[in-house]
């Protein structure tokens, strides 16, 4: 199955790249307009997993395969595809940096919601991300179907 919305580079071997296009499917990615574009790196500045930025248009994940094993691999990627569903569907924003009253801040608006300089683990766009990533994780490794449950409570309401 190739989900035509998705692009990968530099994949670490062929059962990500599968992996990548079920979870995409499983999601609901593959129906929303706009593409994901998913590119393997062996660093990444800032040590971080994965990182994701984009817009409704098109948005661009990357994945550090620095010591992770194929199962962290794809939890981190079925986090990250949370990610690109909330960027695809607007209900996630990266303003970024802003100037305001107090000074260079970080702004995010999430489901209509802005959020300025909020520390990492009170972002409520990750609690839902690490709410479902195991759980679609499972499924795409089982073979399972579509997740309706995790595409009812991630996509627009």
């Amino acid at each position: 199955m190739i989900a035509e919305n998705v692009i990968i580079e530099n994949s670490p071997n062929e059962g990500i790249s599968d992996y990548v296009f079920r979870c995409a499917e499983s999601i609901g990615i593959t129906r929303l307009g706009g593409y994901v574009k998913v590119l393997f790196e062996e660093e990444m500045i800032g040590n971080f997993s994965g990182e994701t930025d984009g817009d409704e248009d098109r948005v661009d994940i990357r994945f550090s395969t620095h010591d992770q094993d194929d199962e962290s691999l794809k939890i981190n990627i079925a986090h990250e595809f949370v990610h690109a569903v909330q960027i695809l569907t607007g209900r996630l924003i990266h303003v970024g940096l802003t100037l305001d009253e107090d000074g260079l801040s970080y702004k995010h608006i999430f489901d209509g919601v802005e959020y300025t300089n909020l520390a990492y683990e009170d972002h409520p766009w990750e609690e839902e991300a690490y709410r479902y990533e195991e759980e679609i994780y499972q499924s795409v490794e089982s073979g399972g179907e579509t997740l309706t449950e995790v595409q009812s409570a991630i996509h627009p309401r």
